[in-house]
């Protein structure tokens, strides 16, 4: 089992939350938040396999 964190680019739309999820291969979870009007997007998947 292990967990694994990507930071990766994105935009946020007048500072507000923007919150996506998407299915990769069925584990993958996709946080979008900003903070003080930036941008920061965390991926967070756990394999468990």
């Amino acid at each position: 089992m292990s967990v694994n964190y990507i930071i990766i680019g994105d935009w946020s739309i007048n500072g507000q939350l923007m919150v996506n999820r998407w299915s990769i291969y069925g584990q993958l979870m996709v946080n979008l938040w900003s903070i003080d009007g930036q941008f920061m997007v965390v991926n967070l998947w756990v394999n468990l396999w």
